[in-house]
């Protein structure tokens, strides 16, 4: 199976394209955004067993080719033994995701509920709060980026807290020089296996409960 996305924009050097999959690699000065988020993708579709490429020039726009298996039983086998090695929720748990990327968003949420978790979401961390509110004393977790418009996941856990002070963040960040300390937070550093971002979960979860 093959998927092409295309836009018309300013495309890309041959300099650029070397190393657009690179976690931490931005064309962007300091502060000015969060990057191109492929490493994200690119982990994905090779977790998949697929693989990408990309047709750009400057001037000219950006086409990126995905290609996956193509056989359904292999691709079904393969996400059977995905959930198998992911660990699974218990009874009951709920996980909220924010996250300002829709599409990995919703690979988030697809990949939660596969493995049991309820799962509620919203791309708009000013959202999050009416969700927690309405959704106590039943919410787990919260699954948050920590680079978002409007406010940061930080911010938004202490907001969160000050109301709901035994809930738990796990936050998600794609870059290791913003000050943010392994020791203050439980964080996931992008690019992350899905199972991987599993087994973080049933961590923090167990650790909590402990």
């Amino acid at each position: 199976m093959a998927l092409a996305v295309s836009d018309d924009g300013c495309g890309m050097s041959p300099e650029v394209q070397a190393r657009i999959y690179e976690p931490f690699y931005t064309t962007k000065a300091l502060g000015r955004g969060t990057g191109l988020g492929l490493a994200t993708v690119y982990g994905v579709v090779r977790q998949n067993k697929g693989f990408i490429r990309v047709e750009s020039a400057v001037g000219q726009g950006t086409t990126f080719h995905i290609h996956f298996p193509r056989c359904q039983t292999a691709a079904l086998a393969l996400q059977a033994q995905g959930r198998e090695r992911s660990p699974q929720a218990r009874p009951g748990e709920t996980v909220l995701v924010v996250e300002d990327n829709v599409a990995f968003l919703e690979t988030l949420q697809t990949f939660l509920a596969l493995v049991g978790y309820r799962v509620l979401s919203t791309s708009r961390p000013e959202a999050a709060m009416d969700l927690i509110a309405a959704n106590q004393p039943a919410l787990s977790l919260v699954l948050s980026d920590v680079t978002m418009p409007g406010t940061d996941g930080f911010t938004l856990a202490k907001q969160v807290q000050s109301k709901h002070p035994n809930l738990r963040f796990l936050f998600m960040s794609g870059y290791p020089g913003n000050g943010i300390s392994q020791q203050d937070h439980e964080i996931i550093q992008k690019p992350f296996t899905l199972s991987g971002l599993a087994q973080r979960l049933r961590a923090v979860l167990d650790s909590q409960q402990g």
